[in-house]
């Protein structure tokens, strides 16, 4: 038989019970978020094509691409061209960005076709990345084929200020397929002329609509 005055010790001791045991998994989860987060630094570090070396590579870009305005500046007539924004850094953000969603880190340094790849569950999922760093058109191949296809918004690339899209559909499916290039023909159309399909992100976005996610947009510091 328990008496009344008994209680407030009976509940002071289930109180300091329950409030240890929460502790108890409080510090587990801390615990084991710490070392989750060693893993992934871990997995970042392994990478051969690194942050550092994207940074390094977006440097020397952004600095070529400064002398060739300066010494265009001193030419009256013939310009130099200016370098197309190279497809190892574009790729290898979205690599991070990637990884930073799903915890999955992409394979970049493959022979295989595709310019990134994930595997999971027996499967490898073909990962393409298109970059533009102008109101130009992208560039598809005629016989390119992707799982998931990325593009990288690279506009701001002098503040290496970068925005990533995801879109999950394959260049197989009917949707993607009935895109239309021009007026009169779509992305089929071209294709299956051996043509190189051209678009610009701003049409083609117009046209994916709320299949295309934003899911990065911050410059590369934070990945």
């Amino acid at each position: 038989m328990i008496y009344y005055n008994q209680l407030d010790e009976i509940y002071n001791i289930l109180y300091n019970s329950a409030n240890n045991l929460y502790k108890e998994n409080a510090a587990c989860k801390i615990q084991k978020w710490f070392k989750n987060l060693q893993y992934y630094k871990s997995i970042k570090n392994k990478e051969t094509f690194n942050l550092s070396l994207i940074n390094t590579y977006l440097n020397n870009f952004i600095n070529i691409n400064e002398s060739i305005n300066d010494i265009n500046k001193l030419l009256k007539n013939k310009k130099i061209r200016k370098i197309n924004f190279p497809s190892e850094i574009s790729e290898n953000i979205v690599k991070y960005v990637v990884f930073n969603k799903y915890k999955i880190m992409p394979n970049w340094d493959t022979t295989k076709s595709g310019d990134l790849q994930i595997y999971i569950l027996n499967r490898t999922i073909k990962i393409e990345c298109k970059a533009f760093s102008s109101n130009g058109p992208i560039s598809f191949g005629s016989n390119e084929y992707w799982d998931w296809i990325y593009f990288v918004n690279a506009c701001d690339y002098k503040n290496k200020k970068f925005q990533v899209y995801e879109l999950k559909m394959s260049s197989a499916s009917n949707f993607w397929l009935d895109i239309k290039v021009n007026k009169n023909e779509t992305f089929n159309n071209q294709k299956t002329q051996k043509r190189r399909p051209r678009i610009t992100f701003a049409k083609l976005l117009n046209q994916i609509g709320n299949n295309i996610k934003l899911i990065f947009d911050n410059t590369i510091n934070r990945l």
